[in-house]
């Protein structure tokens, strides 16, 4: 049962992990190999231990989370971008640190991309606000999985609103934030867990693609990774 946190309270929702591991479109498309059932144990077990962790710091702390205790202390609204992603078991809630990702994108040299803009989820509760069209900073963007969205902005949505409305742009400059930035995106590691099983979902796929060696697959697997960090 994972949370999510306002500036006032933490809630919880329902989300099946295993559900969405064992649904029929990751079945459809894994269930062949033979690591498959240990794959799903894996994620499973990982997935289900950070989300028993934070729900019990909300037991033990029922008055509190980190977005409160950063408005505590900084006396200002904690600027937080929820994304929902729909899937077959159901809606998952990724709520993203804007606060951290900023100051991540000013410590450290990001090339600016062009990106076009049918690619890039933009909160479709955006308001429209036309002077944004004169606000020059960068949008963030992360890079995302799952979804039909290569894209997702974290910080920047009224200016690409604004300019898509106002003119017309078929591709803007962003930052762009890849996997290997992925610790500082989120305020929970549950977040960041589900994320890293979306993008390694992706690359099993993409290897599956162009190669038919199993053992190739399994090497894009964090279980791999960590078995293989051990030895």
């Amino acid at each position: 049962m994972p949370i999510y946190y306002t500036q006032t309270q933490t809630k919880t929702y329902n989300f099946d992990f295993q559900a969405y591991l064992e649904s029929d479109v990751l079945k459809n498309a894994f269930g062949h190999l033979s690591f498959y059932p240990s794959w799903i144990k894996y994620w499973c077990d990982e997935l289900n231990a950070r989300d028993k962790v934070e729900l019990e710091y909300a037991r033990l702390n029922p008055n509190t989370n980190p977005v409160l205790k950063r408005y505590l202390i900084e006396k200002r609204k904690i600027e937080v971008f929820r994304h929902e992603l729909i899937t077959v078991a159901g809606k998952y809630i990724f709520q993203y640190d804007v606060d951290r990702l900023k100051n991540f994108v000013r410590q450290v040299s990001l090339q600016v991309q062009k990106i076009d803009t049918s690619t890039i989820f933009v909160d479709p509760n955006t308001k429209f606000s036309r002077n944004k069209i004169n606000d020059n900073r960068l949008p963030i963007l992360v890079r995302d999985f799952g979804t039909e969205y290569p894209f997702t902005c974290i910080d920047g949505n009224k200016r690409i609103h604004a300019n898509l409305r106002l003119n017309k742009k078929k591709a803007i400059d962003a930052y762009v934030l890849n996997p290997e930035h992925s610790k500082h995106f989120f305020f929970r590691s549950l977040d960041h867990a589900f994320y890293i099983l979306n993008y390694e979902i992706q690359m099993m796929s993409l290897e599956m693609s162009s190669s038919f060696d199993e053992s190739k697959v399994l090497a894009c697997t964090q279980m791999y990774q960590e078995e293989n960090a051990r030895v």
